[in-house]
């Protein structure tokens, strides 16, 4: 676990070449991020979603106000049990970055009985809104070792848009 850790924290810490932005707002301009032009991205209700072209990653990005947090954690662990993936246990960890306080919540987890990475990065912005920012992460551990760069890259491209 310390291992997946450790990846989302040196998510933090690159730049991306070829990217596409792609804004989060389900109601006004919340943030925007530069997704890896090869990512297959849509629109969800809260925000956004991106997988890699092979399919070993995927992300996504929701906005949420602290009193619709468990909400949206409710609906995840839906999916998760209609994927075949189980959750035993998490590691959680919280730190500062540029002002802004993250929560990394680990997911101890399979997918069909075999090891998964599933990650929850909480951005809480302080907005005069209130909405915050919830990044899920979803990869088998080789996709989370083949994609590291372009994960690390778009989270690291958040950018707060909210006016």
């Amino acid at each position: 676990m310390r291992s997946i850790l450790t990846v989302a924290l040196v998510v933090l810490s690159t730049t991306l070449a070829n990217a596409k932005t792609m804004e989060v707002h389900p109601h006004s301009p919340v943030a925007s991020f530069k997704m890896p032009e090869a990512w297959q991205t849509s629109r969800v209700e809260r925000g956004i979603q991106a997988s890699t072209e092979d399919e070993e990653v995927y992300l996504w990005v929701e906005t949420y106000k602290p009193d619709e947090l468990d909400e949206v954690i409710s609906e995840h662990n839906e999916y998760w049990k209609e994927q075949g993936v189980e959750i035993t246990g998490r590691d959680m960890s919280q730190h500062v970055q540029d002002g802004t306080t993250v929560q990394v919540v680990s997911e101890q987890a399979t997918h069909e009985g075999k090891p998964t990475v599933l990650l929850y990065m909480e951005y809480d912005l302080a907005l005069a809104s209130k909405s915050n920012i919830l990044i899920t992460y979803w990869a088998s551990p080789e996709g989370n070792k083949a994609h590291a760069d372009d994960v690390k890259s778009f989270i690291n491209s958040m950018k707060v848009t909210e006016k």
